[in-house]
């Protein structure tokens, strides 16, 4: 029982004996309701500013970086840096332009959300509709122990685990119970969305002794395109902005959550605004403890947002091209023409699946210190290190729910992996981006529980 909310269930059942009957407490609900909608308006609203404000700084850095680039290209040419500053003067405009259209068109939403809210509409968007083909109308997949996430072109940012428990979920349409079993579905995200505003808690990353807190905030509903209930296939799309924070706590890069399971409650530790207050433990991770959302890093800490687009999330095989640029680093650690950016490897030619097999893996999986799964490895100045080779790929594995469709029993659950291979731009910070390899490619695999089934 959550004690909290007894105060606002005794003023509503004293309004329900004062006023006289059902009918008084139904127009209580009802004002109770109206009040939640209008405020997950106005956080829906902070949440449009706040990415408004943060591509508003992006467009600027662009304008900057431009501006740099071009006035070397000028060799002195006064001409050419007056019509270069003339250019950058345009480029702000534009970009402060656009920042103002961008708030004025979250104001308009929030207007309009309101509305909704006052005509007895604003959908509850933690519930999914009714699948109108009669099949399930909800997925929730959720990470398991396992997980190999590799950031980055040196390696040293390769075989790092994630969250365990970070969970999403989705609304499930056009499959039914016994004809079709192709489902699609949407994943709405947001303040008062089921899935939040951001996915799962903070990620806690350590490479090359570098400890970094990754926050990965959603920008677009989640996206199934596919889902097989007879064959557990998936393929999805997810577009994150990655907020990294440079936090230099070696034992643990994340602030924790002393809630010693996922659900249970406790207070924030370590270098977060709310140290000591309460918090509830979301997932937890191998090395670096328990984390929540409750207990973000410090926001001063930030070293850069990053546009993630993982497109596609499949339980079959995504592959990122040798030649394939990725924001400031070129992939693979041979062939595409990536010489500035080759793996730290002895002969970068040398990277294979059977150096791995033959050396026992990379000495960092070796020893413990990472908790990932090495594809790949090559030699660098005597030790066996992961790397990447040619085109990246990796491959997931689609399993079924059980009792197996066309069975009518649900919920259906079964456990599989996911695979995704995509371009990490660049951090503000060099600190995070020589060692690692950024920007660059990256690359996981993700073993997950995934359950389908009817929700009203």
């Amino acid at each position: 029982m959550n004690n909290h909310r007894w105060p606002k269930l005794t003023l509503l059942v004293a309004t329900f004996f004062l006023v006289g009957g059902a009918g008084a407490l139904e127009g209580a609900l009802a004002a109770s309701a109206q009040k939640t909608c209008i405020k997950c308006c106005k956080l829906e609203k902070k949440d449009c500013f706040g990415l408004a404000k943060s591509e508003f700084t992006k467009a600027k850095e662009e304008c900057k970086a431009a501006k740099i680039e071009d006035l070397e290209d000028c060799d002195g040419d006064k001409d050419c840096k007056k019509a270069v500053k003339l250019e950058f003067k345009t480029c702000k405009t534009a970009a402060k332009d656009a920042y103002k259209l961008a708030k004025e068109g979250c104001k308009t939403e929030l207007a309009i959300c309101k509305s909704e809210c006052q005509a007895g509409g604003g959908a509850d968007l933690t519930i999914c509709p009714p699948n109108e083909a009669g099949g399930p109308n909800v997925l929730t997949m959720t990470v398991v122990d396992g997980a190999d996430l590799d950031a980055g072109w040196t390696g040293v940012g390769h075989n790092s685990g994630v969250v365990i428990g970070a969970s999403i979920y989705a609304c499930l349409q056009d499959c039914d119970l016994d004809t079709d079993p192709t489902c699609t579905g949407v994943g709405l995200t947001g303040a008062c969305a089921r899935n939040k505003k951001t996915y799962g808690p903070p990620l806690p990353l350590l490479a090359a002794d570098v400890a970094t807190c990754v926050i990965n905030e959603f920008t677009e509903d989640i996206t199934v395109r596919e889902l097989n209930l007879e064959t557990g296939a998936i393929e999805m799309r997810v577009k994150l902005n990655s907020v990294v924070h440079l936090t230099g706590d070696k034992n643990t890069p994340c602030p924790t959550c002393s809630g010693e399971t996922i659900g249970a409650t406790g207070t924030c530790r370590g270098l977060t605004s709310r140290l000591g207050q309460s918090c509830t433990t979301e997932g937890t991770t191998r090395r670096f403890g328990n984390t929540s959302s409750d207990c973000p890093p410090f926001a001063a800490d930030n070293a850069g947002e990053l546009e993630i687009v993982l497109d596609p999330i499949t339980s079959g095989t995504a592959t990122l091209p040798a030649v394939e640029g990725c924001s400031g680093g070129l992939c693979p650690c041979s062939g595409g023409g990536n010489t500035p950016k080759m793996n730290e490897c002895d002969n970068p030619d040398s990277c294979s699946e059977q150096v791995c097999i033959d050396n026992g893996g990379s000495d960092d999986v070796k020893s413990g210190i990472q908790p990932g799964v090495d594809q790949e490895c090559c030699e660098s100045k005597g030790a066996i290190i992961p790397c990447f080779i040619d085109d990246i790929s990796r491959t997931g594995e689609a399993v079924p729910g059980e009792p197996l469709w066309p069975d009518p029993t649900y919920p259906k659950t079964g456990v599989g992996k996911v695979a995704g291979a995509f371009c990490i731009p660049a951090t503000n910070s060099n600190v995070i981006n020589v060692p690692t390899g950024l920007g660059g490619p990256g690359a996981f695999i993700l073993p997950g529980e995934a359950t389908v089934g009817f929700e009203e």
